[in-house]
C-alpha cells in the first residue's frame, strides 16, 4: 500500500492567484490519493529504496506512468517534478473512477508544463483549446472524434484525465467544476482528522501514510468493521508474546462477540458434512456468547498445507491455530459445549473438559479450561499456547493488538499448491503475493498494528540492510 500511496505526488502553485490547497475530486470516487505536498513525500525514500530492493512493487521507476496522463517523473525526486513545471511544494490528487484517472497538481512554470503536455498530447491527435467560464481546456481529437486525454486550467491548477482508450470529452467538463475549491463531503472530511504525508481515499474510510526511516505507517479511520471493540483496559492475555506467525488479542464489549460467535458456528458447520444442518453448533454458540467476557486471543502458530487449499476443510486445516475467550461461567460454558456431544463422532476429550470432533482432514477441539475457553485445529498448537498463557491480567493499550512474523508468513504464502492456484483465482492471487512479497517479508524485521472502534494503524519495519562490500581493488593491468 505504500507503493500506491507513493505513486500520488506531486505539486502546486503557480501563474494566477493561489488556488486553496488542499484535494480535488468529485463525490463519487473510489479510490483517491492525495498528497498535500510532493516534497514531503521523500520521507518514503529510505522505506522504498531498501524494500525495492526486494519488491517491484516498491520501486519508483515502476509508478512514472501512472502519476500523471501526460507527464512521466519520479514522485520520490521532487526536482523531477519542477522540471515539467509542477510546483513541488504544492498538493497532488490522484482519482480512481471506473476506468476513469486523474491527475491534479498546482503548476508554477506554465511554459515548461504545457510544452511538456504537449509533447504527449500531439502524438495523440489534433491538438484544440478553448476557454469557458475562465477555464481552459487543452486536448486533442483523434481520427474517430475521440478526446483520448486533455487536462483542465483555472488560475494554478491543472488537472489532466485519461479513461483506457474512451473519450474524456464529457470528464473534462465535469473536472473543470472541481478546480478552485476542495470537496467536504463524505471521506473528504475526514482528511484533517489524521496527520499524514499521504493519503488513500475510499468510500468508506482514509488512510493516512507516514514512513521514519525503514518504518512505514499506516493509520485509517472511517466506517470501518470495529465498533464492537471495547477498547483499552485489563486483559488476561494483554502479556501474552510466544512466537507465531499471527498474535490478535481482542477486548470487545461482550454482546458485539455474540455476531462473531455466530459466524464461528457457521463456518465451522460448513467443515463437517456428518454434523447435519448445523443446530448444535447454533445452539452452542448462543449459550456460549453469554458466558464470555469480551476478552480473547487468536495464536496463528505456522501454516502447513493438508489437502486441497481449494476446498474449506483444507484451508482452515492448514492454518495451525488456537482461539481463547475468557469466561466469566466456566461452568455454564462447558454445559454450552457438552452440548456438541450430539454431534455424529464427537467425544469427550481425555484428561480435559471438552470436546473433540475428528474430520477427514483433521481434528477439532472445542472446551473449557480454568477461565479460558478454547477452540484449536491443531492439539500441539492448543497445548504450547496454552502453557504460556498469562497468569495474570495485564492492560491493554487497544481493543485488538495484532503482531505478524514476516519470515512465517512468507513461508506460508510459499505453500500455495500451484496446481490449486491455475483452479482458483483466489489461490492465484495468493500465489502471486507470495511471489511477490516473499522476498520483502523476509527482509521485515517487523509487522504490528492496533485498531480501536473507530481508528486502526498498522506499522511496517523492514531490516536494516548489511553494509555492501567495497569493490575488490584487485590487481592493476601491467598492460601490455
Amino acid at each position: 500500500m505504500l507503493g500506491l500511496i507513493l505513486v500520488s505526488l506531486i505539486g502546486a502553485a503557480a501563474a494566477g492567484p493561489a488556488a486553496p490547497p488542499g484535494p480535488r475530486g468529485p463525490a463519487d470516487f473510489e479510490q483517491v490519493i492525495f498528497l498535500p505536498r510532493l516534497d514531503k513525500a521523500t520521507q518514503f525514500s529510505e522505506f522504498l529504496a531498501v524494500g525495492g530492493e526486494r519488491s517491484v512493487l516498491l520501486r519508483s521507476e515502476n509508478w512514472r506512468e501512472s502519476v500523471h496522463p501526460l507527464l512521466r517523473f519520479d514522485i520520490t525526486r521532487p526536482d523531477s517534478a519542477t522540471t515539467v513545471g509542477i510546483d513541488e511544494t504544492g498538493p497532488l490528487t490522484l482519482v480512481f473512477r471506473k476506468d476513469l484517472e486523474v491527475s491534479c497538481v498546482n503548476v508554477k512554470n506554465w511554459e515548461r508544463f504545457h510544452a511538456a503536455c504537449a509533447d504527449r498530447l500531439k502524438v495523440l491527435g489534433t491538438p484544440y483549446k478553448f476557454t469557458d467560464a475562465g477555464v481552459t481546456t487543452y486536448a486533442t481529437r483523434d481520427a474517430l472524434d475521440r478526446v483520448l486525454t486533455g487536462y483542465v486550467v483555472k488560475g494554478n491548477e491543472a488537472c489532466a484525465a485519461r479513461m483506457q482508450g474512451k473519450s474524456v470529452d464529457g470528464v473534462l467538463k465535469e473536472m473543470s467544476k472541481w478546480l478552485g475549491k476542495a470537496p467536504t463531503t463524505g471521506t473528504w472530511r475526514l482528511l484533517a482528522s489524521l496527520p499524514g504525508v499521504g493519503y488513500l481515499l475510499t468510500q468508506r474510510a482514509v488512510i493516512a501514510m507516514n514512513a521514519e526511516g525503514l518504518t512505514g505507517t499506516a493509520a485509517a479511520k472511517g466506517d470501518l468493521p470495529l465498533a464492537a471493540l471495547a477498547g483499552a483496559g485489563p486483559s488476561p492475555y494483554a502479556a501474552y508474546n510466544a512466537p507465531g506467525l499471527i498474535t490478535l488479542k481482542m477486548r470487545a464489549d461482550p454482546p458485539g462477540m455474540q455476531p462473531v460467535i455466530d459466524e464461528v458456528a457457521l463456518r465451522l458447520t460448513a467443515l463437517c458434512p456428518s454434523c447435519g444442518d448445523g443446530t448444535a453448533f447454533k445452539v452452542a454458540a448462543r449459550a456460549l456468547g453469554a458466558t464470555l467476557t469480551g476478552n480473547s486471543l487468536l495464536v496463528v502458530s505456522k501454516v502447513k498445507v493438508v489437502g486441497s487449499l481449494r476446498t474449506d476443510p483444507g484451508r482452515f486445516f492448514s492454518v495451525r491455530s488456537a482461539v481463547f475467550a475468557e469466561t466469566h461461567s466456566p461452568d455454564a460454558a462447558m454445559k454450552a459445549i457438552l452440548g456438541l456431544m450430539t454431534i455424529r463422532g464427537a467425544k469427550l476429550l481425555e484428561g480435559s473438559g471438552g470436546v473433540s470432533i475428528l474430520l477427514k482432514e483433521g481434528e477439532l477441539r472445542i472446551g473449557v479450561r480454568g477461565n479460558h475457553v478454547f477452540v484449536s485445529n491443531d492439539p500441539v498448537v492448543l497445548e504450547a499456547a496454552y502453557k504460556v498463557l498469562p497468569v495474570a491480567p495485564a492492560p491493554q493499550a487497544h481493543g485488538a493488538e495484532l503482531n505478524v512474523d514476516p519470515k512465517l508468513l512468507a513461508q506460508g504464502l510459499a505453500q500455495v499448491p500451484l496446481m490449486d492456484a491455475v483452479q482458483s483465482t483466489e489461490l492465484a492471487g495468493m500465489l502471486a503475493a507470495g511471489a511477490e512479497l516473499g522476498p520483502l517479508l523476509l527482509s521485515t524485521e517487523r509487522i504490528s498494528g492496533w485498531a480501536d472502534a473507530t481508528r486502526a494503524q498498522l506499522s511496517w519495519k523492514l531490516k536494516t540492510p548489511p553494509p555492501k562490500a567495497a569493490p575488490d581493488a584487485g590487481v592493476a593491468d601491467a598492460g601490455p
